[in-house]
């Protein structure tokens, strides 16, 4: 064998070492906190309770949108989630159709999108309809990136 495998070799023995107190592992303790973890789970899971929106509803064909691929109904989306968050919330409906949205849309606070079983918002695929970049978490990291 070469130099290079004996230390490839010795690096990985060395780092499989078993875990013991020695290196600050206590197998009992953390079988423990992991069993107390599992018992927490259902008061924890009680006490999620799912949003509840405001009975109001925003129809976006009000603010001008068009069942229509051609035509950019996202000014009018924007329109409705803004008006819905000024009367403190509700639901703005998308209907059946196909609406085409050229850029991002931001819910806000107490309203929520609701898109009609035969409803279909389809976004842009040109990257400059996203910009300018926000701050986002991607895979734990902070970083600027598309809206």
């Amino acid at each position: 064998m070469s130099r290079y495998t004996w230390l490839l070799l010795a690096l990985l023995v060395g780092c499989s070492a078993p875990a013991s107190e020695e290196n600050g592992f206590n197998r009992q303790e953390a079988e423990a906190r992991a069993q107390a973890a599992w018992e927490e789970l259902p008061a924890r899971l009680a006490k999620i309770k799912a949003p509840e929106f405001p009975k109001a509803a925003f129809s976006i064909l009000d603010f001008g949108a068009q069942a229509d691929t051609a035509f950019d109904s996202r000014p009018a989306i924007v329109a409705a989630i803004d008006e819905a968050a000024e009367a403190g919330g509700g639901r703005v409906v998308i209907p059946d159709g196909t609406f085409q949205c050229d850029g991002p849309l931001h819910l806000k606070s107490g309203v929520a999108l609701e898109l009609s079983p035969n409803a279909v918002l389809r976004f842009s695929d040109r990257p400059e309809d996203y910009l300018p970049a926000v701050k986002v978490r991607w895979e734990g990291t902070v970083c600027w990136n598309w809206s």
